[in-house]
């Protein structure tokens, strides 16, 4: 008989399973990452991605023929060698030499800089090429280049590409001293983007801005910056519009003021559906206002944006809300964590907080998952895709018959803007799957990250901060005015982000109270960083510690509770982070 030649295919996938099923994960990526194909080093890199090995994932990402998932990838590692070999394979001369010059490479920077200068001919990127020249080639044989830069700064319009040019300035002033040059270069650029409302650039020029006033010894302009970051954490609102409804909600009349928004709210009028958001939210909005609505007032608000479709809840087709600020960073860091959790359904045990440190940048959602948004899992067939759900959890839904969550049609639990529950910890990731799936198909998730259930670490970090804070809004007593649980009195879930009192440093809301909320880790190890991805329905897996129900003991930020996946009751939710 002669002998069976398998593929090499099969011997990997062979590999990579034993692995798995070994709790080995580094080890099944390495294989894929040095088996030799472009399928493999691609798989490989979605997986050191998730394990938050960003260097990794850029090299399987190269080796796999990717070079812009590589490019985002060495970015957030902050490694600019590998950035620059991802740059040369796009053929980005003009990115090239930006980041060289950024490097102090000057000389290699500067005829990279003038290919990209002939080949471009729109003028804001051509404004900025100048003055990277002129910063390149200093300042007397630099001098013609930053000529033709200010003469064609002056004709820009708005766009992008003219708050780069405007940026330029400002580089070249922080690299000859130039202090005039360096302000008018970021004042035009955070007037630009606050102009584009893209916030968050206008945070990171703002705070760039800062440093650079810092580096000058400009003590009074780092503290009138300081002043002003901080008192436009959203500089989107920082001024309500101009309303008939805007009075009545700075004086305080919030019946008038809901009276005058809803039929606006009812034909979908984006300056009516905002300021039922401030109303509701407030400065966790972006929008201070005078007086703090009283919570039945906020409860009002915000039955109001559920029945005419909630604008703070995440679009699917875009990735973010209509809104926006659907998604809360944490940057990479050491953090705190422990102080207390439960050791049993009847034992808790205080512990001391440790020190940890989270190695890659992630994004929390703001709010639980809500009924609208999980409507969408439903719509699209969700519970009878096998693709969107786990081996255990996929043989389980078919075992029990699950097309919707267990309250799915509870009046008391099902309005849109509440936080879904009756969901098993199973449901909870089929859902992510599945909009990880929609979010790559539609573009606005990188293929180099997913959406998933955050880790017990991850969720902590996000709740407290980088401090030892006890509670997600500091150490201050619990107070009805903070979260939904056993003394506000509510009895029930209330629709995500009545309590803006209660945020979190990264402005995460509803992290105390209202609902837990599953986490990928397990039992048996709720210190390990890795998610896990599937559970059998004898092992119990993490949840946050505090509901609407419970005492204000449980809304620590390191109270957790514990269960098997298949459990389903009015308790449990879900939040996603995007790594």
């Amino acid at each position: 008989m002669p002998p069976l030649h398998l593929p090499r295919t099969y011997y990997l996938q062979r590999a990579v399973a034993c692995y798995e099923q070994a709790g080995e994960a580094w080890a099944a990526a390495a294989v894929l990452a040095n088996f030799g194909s472009t399928a493999a080093s691609a798989e490989a890199a979605v997986r050191y991605r998730a394990l938050g090995d960003l260097a990794a994932a850029g090299e399987a990402y190269l080796a796999a023929d990717q070079p812009e998932d590589a490019l985002a990838c060495f970015q957030a590692a902050n490694l600019p060698a590998r950035m620059l070999a991802c740059l040369t394979r796009l053929g980005d001369m003009a990115a090239q030499g930006a980041l060289l010059l950024a490097l102090g490479q000057s000389e290699a920077a500067v005829p990279l800089l003038r290919q990209a200068l002939a080949q471009h001919a729109t003028p804001a990127v051509q404004a900025r090429l100048h003055l990277q020249l002129a910063q390149a080639l200093g300042s007397e044989e630099g001098a013609a280049h930053y000529r033709s830069a200010l003469a064609q700064l002056e004709q820009l319009e708005l766009s992008s590409a003219s708050v780069d040019a405007w940026l330029a300035l400002a580089a070249w002033g922080e690299a000859t001293a130039r202090q005039d040059r360096i302000q008018e270069g970021y004042a035009q650029a955070l007037r630009q983007l606050a102009t584009l409302e893209d916030w968050p650039r206008w945070r990171e020029t703002m705070q760039r801005y800062q440093a650079a006033a810092q580096t000058l010894g400009n003590r009074r302009l780092v503290q009138i910056l300081k002043a002003h970051l901080a008192a436009h954490n959203n500089p989107a609102a920082h001024k309500l519009p101009t309303d008939p409804a805007t009075p009545l909600l700075t004086s305080g009349q919030w019946a008038l003021a809901r009276a005058v928004l809803a039929p606006r709210a009812q034909q979908g009028d984006h300056t009516a559906l905002l300021l039922l958001a401030v109303m509701l939210e407030g400065a966790a909005r972006g929008h201070p206002l005078p007086l703090v609505p009283p919570l039945s007032e906020r409860l009002a608000a915000a039955a109001l944006l559920g029945a005419v479709g909630d604008p703070r809840l995440l679009d699917p087709a875009q990735g973010d809300a209509p809104l926006g600020d659907y998604w809360c960073a944490l940057e990479p860091g050491p953090f705190w964590y422990g102080a207390y959790l439960e050791a049993d359904q009847q034992e808790r045990t205080a512990l001391r907080l440790h020190q940890s440190h989270l190695p890659y940048p992630v994004r929390i959602a703001r709010y639980p998952l809500t009924n609208a948004e999980f409507a969408h899992f439903i719509a699209a067939d969700g519970y009878h895709e096998a693709r969107w759900w786990s081996a255990h959890g996929w043989a389980y839904r078919q075992h029990h018959g699950w097309r919707a969550p267990h309250f799915w049609q509870d009046a008391a639990w099902n309005q849109p803007n509440q936080p879904v529950v009756g969901v098993s910890w199973w449901e909870a990731m089929a859902y992510c799957t599945w909009l990880s799936a929609v979010g790559h198909t539609r573009g606005w998730l990188p293929n180099t990250t997913i959406l998933r259930l955050p880790t017990s670490l991850e969720w902590e970090r996000a709740a407290r901060g980088t401090d030892q804070r006890r509670y997600p809004w500091g150490d201050e007593p619990a107070e009805p005015e903070r979260a939904n649980y056993h003394a506000t009195g509510v009895g029930f879930t209330t629709p995500v982000g009545c309590f803006p009192a209660g945020a979190a440093p990264c402005g995460a809301l509803d992290l105390a109270g209202n609902v837990m909320e599953w986490m990928a880790t397990p039992v048996h190890d709720r210190y390990q960083l890795q998610p896990q991805n599937d559970v059998s329905a004898g092992e119990r897996v993490l949840l946050s510690w505090s509901t609407f129900n419970d005492q204000a003991t449980q809304l620590d930020c390191g109270a957790r509770s514990r269960f098997n996946p298949h459990y389903r009751y009015h308790l449990r939710g879900l939040r996603m982070v995007w790594v």
